[in-house]
């Protein structure tokens, strides 16, 4: 006889209601950092590990046990881009999940903001507004248009752009017009612009 699958019978049978009651969704989130966590991702979509434990004042190892818990109980979701974890609510969708996978990158909210502001804007005009090569600009507008955030087209020879509906259903919801973005140093202050082409 195999004791250890019914030694394996037994013990679920005696505490696995246990283990499930402590794994429900409204015990789960009696806990305060999972509490903290779930708003913040409720607040910002698509916030990774790194981001959590910054805003939040988590250890790394911390925080990545209370997200494999909110995972596990289904409240929380995530998608893997590359190398980065992205977590959201439950309640986001797929579609959603891959635009506020996007929306998280470097400098994604500085153009986002810009264009918002300003429908119709020209690509010189956006560029000198958030201090950005055109070549880093121009795999933001791929990424952009990808997921259906933003409309590009041509006017008087020039590239003119303009925010989709889904992007600003979404940036409201994250409150992208009153999110607080970090200012970029002056150029002097970063050093002088790296020579193209050799030195």
């Amino acid at each position: 006889m195999d004791w250890s699958f019914l030694f394996s019978a037994i013990w679920d049978g005696l505490f696995g209601g246990v283990r499930q009651r402590r794994t429900l969704p409204e015990n789960v989130l009696q806990n305060d950092s999972r509490a903290r966590i779930l708003d913040a991702l409720q607040r910002v979509p698509g916030t990774t590990l790194g981001a959590l434990c910054r805003d939040l004042g988590l250890r790394r190892g911390t925080a990545a046990y209370h997200l494999k818990l909110l995972e596990r109980v289904g409240v929380v979701g995530s998608l893997s881009t590359g190398h980065t974890r992205h977590f959201f609510p439950k309640d986001a969708s797929e579609e959603e999940r891959k635009a506020f996978t996007v929306l998280q990158r470097e400098r994604a909210l500085e153009l986002v903001r810009e264009i918002l502001s300003t429908p119709g804007i020209h690509q010189g005009e956006l560029l000198a507004r958030v201090g950005m090569r055109r070549k880093v600009f121009r795999s933001y507008v791929r990424q952009f248009k990808a997921e259906g955030l933003l409309a590009e087209h041509w006017n008087v020879r020039r590239r003119v752009y303009e925010p989709t509906a889904k992007l600003r259903r979404l940036a409201e919801r994250i409150g992208v017009m009153t999110a607080e973005v970090a200012p970029r140093p002056p150029r002097d202050a970063r050093g002088p612009e790296r020579p193209r082409g050799g030195v």
